[in-house]
């Protein structure tokens, strides 16, 4: 099964793409109108270079099983992204913070 996603066409346009993950996804962030990030349930993160038309599926292989709240882009360095993570389901009420550059 594929999940729906909404994909951005630099503000202009809006239309429904392919993510091809089954998690549900919670968030969006674009840095700029070609290069965004999805992140959701299951520690699901998608990055897009071309605006939302594709989504690769760039979930760290360490990360476990977590819902990911937020994605945040550095604004020092654009290259710099933080993601903020929960494990409550699973009774584990630590708050996560995951850094990529």
């Amino acid at each position: 099964m594929m999940l729906n996603s909404v994909v951005v066409n630099g503000g202009a346009s809006w239309g429904k793409g392919i993510s091809n993950v089954k998690e549900d996804l919670s968030g969006v962030y674009f840095i700029n109108e070609k290069v965004g990030f999805a992140v959701g349930a299951g520690g699901t993160i998608l990055r897009t270079e071309d605006g939302g038309a594709t989504w690769k599926n760039v979930t760290p292989k360490n990360l476990p099983e977590t819902l990911i709240n937020a994605v945040e882009i550095s604004p020092h360095d654009k290259a710099t992204a933080y993601i903020a993570t929960t494990r409550y389901k699973f009774n584990d009420h630590a708050p996560g913070l995951y850094k990529t550059t």
